[in-house]
């Protein structure tokens, strides 16, 4: 809505068979389709708006994996959410800022934390041309990430900091 409240939530119980959930190499290409997993869980998302310039987002996810292999149990974080608030100050400025993570899910895995702050300016050049740029600041919890790879063998993602800067320019015509 333009203004007010919404809340949408869902609860799931989602079963998937047949998967080809195994390692594939060149040396072992056996693929079957003999894994399967459940997934339940519950998703909510609440939004916010109590007036033109100010907006609020809020979303959490809970999630139960049952899998017949743990590959697959590594595809999904138990735990994870965002939360975002944005405010228009008015003459084409606006500013957002953002949270994102999700916890690890216990086989040699991190969890993943991010927070992103937006400064944007909107430019409006007559009734069909418009200029929008944006500068965004994101900050990472943990500069390296592991993920499970094999038993008693895990891969990290490393970034050299824990800082990232983007500019951004978007024209319309």
């Amino acid at each position: 809505p333009e203004y007010g409240l919404l809340v949408d939530g869902k609860l799931f119980d989602d079963r998937l068979t047949h998967l080809i959930s195994q390692k594939l190499q060149v040396f072992d290409f056996s693929p079957t389709n003999d894994n399967a997993a459940r997934l339940r869980g519950t998703e909510w998302q609440i939004s916010y708006h109590p007036d033109q310039r100010w907006s609020f987002n809020l979303g959490y996810s809970y999630l139960l994996n049952s899998a017949t292999t743990i590959l697959e149990q590594t595809q999904h974080a138990r735990h994870s959410g965002s939360f975002g608030v944005s405010h228009d100050f008015g003459a084409g400025w606006r500013t957002a800022f953002s949270y994102y993570g999700s916890g690890a899910v216990g086989v040699g895995e991190s969890g993943y934390g991010r927070e992103d702050l937006t400064i944007s300016k909107h430019l409006r050049w007559g009734p069909d041309f418009n200029v929008t740029t944006a500068f965004t600041i994101r900050h990472l919890d943990n500069p390296s990430t592991t993920i499970f790879n094999d038993f008693g063998l895990t891969r990290e993602s490393r970034y050299t900091g824990t800082m990232q800067y983007s500019l951004t320019l978007r024209l319309t015509l």
